[in-house]
């Protein structure tokens, strides 16, 4: 079962014993509980808009007899109500990219990094927190080339990526997870320990079993000009 029908099972409190042994050996399993209890802990405030908007239409019926000047200052606090509350909704909306077969797509992040997502893909980001916590989630396969800065993760359901500042290719698709770096330095983290990556360099797992690094001296994966190459992989 995926990752995310794992946290979705999990958020419903409909796991099985088997789906709950799985779920806990998620790579981010602790991060995902750490981050489940600060949302509870966190409580949006009430805002209902149609209530406070029909309030606001009850005040200006109220005063039409009074003080003509309160008219175009109620007027702007009705807009003012319903321009907060849309905000406030988008601001909580993660960004989600997905790609379909023979499809890639290039995605210029908010502090100017792009990915180019390889086909059958799904990119999630939030943009309204990204000055404090670059994150991306990622389901299929991207060639990132990040913008100098604080700390920035890729995380999957493998393993997670985690970099300042670089160029690297991520691939988690099933069974598989590589991750190539082509330029600067790369921590890839999973099962429990954390490998450095130097330009040229990889690691993989299949079946959650690392096989051995690569040297690659490709300045970018082939799969960006619409070539696949492999090499000492399952033919699987």
């Amino acid at each position: 079962m995926k990752r995310e029908d794992l946290i979705l099972k999990w958020l419903d409190n409909n796991l099985s014993p088997e789906e709950q042994k799985a779920f806990e050996q998620l790579p981010d399993y602790e991060d995902i509980i750490r981050l489940n209890n600060a949302v509870g802990n966190f409580k949006a405030p009430e805002f209902n808009m149609e209530e406070n908007f029909k309030a606001i239409k009850s005040e200006i019926s109220e005063q039409k007899t009074q003080n003509s000047w309160l008219r175009p200052i109620l007027r702007i606090a009705a807009m003012l109500a319903i321009g907060f509350s849309i905000y406030y909704y988008n601001s909580i909306q993660d960004t989600n990219i997905n790609t379909e077969l023979a499809e890639l797509n290039t995605i210029n992040l908010p502090d100017d990094s792009t990915v180019d997502l390889n086909a059958k893909s799904t990119l999630t980001f939030n943009k309204s927190d990204w000055k404090s916590n670059r994150d991306v989630y990622l389901d299929g396969e991207a060639f990132f080339k990040v913008a100098k800065g604080k700390k920035f993760d890729v995380i999957t359901s493998n393993g997670t990526v985690s970099v300042l500042g670089t160029q690297f290719n991520v691939k988690n698709r099933s069974d598989y997870f590589e991750v190539t770096c082509f330029e600067g330095l790369v921590a890839v983290k999973f099962n429990g320990k954390t490998i450095e990556l130097h330009p040229g360099n990889s690691v993989a797992l299949i079946e959650g079993k690392q096989v051995s690094s690569k040297f690659n001296e490709l300045t970018a994966p082939t799969w960006i000009t619409g070539e696949s190459s492999f090499r000492s992989i399952p033919l699987k």
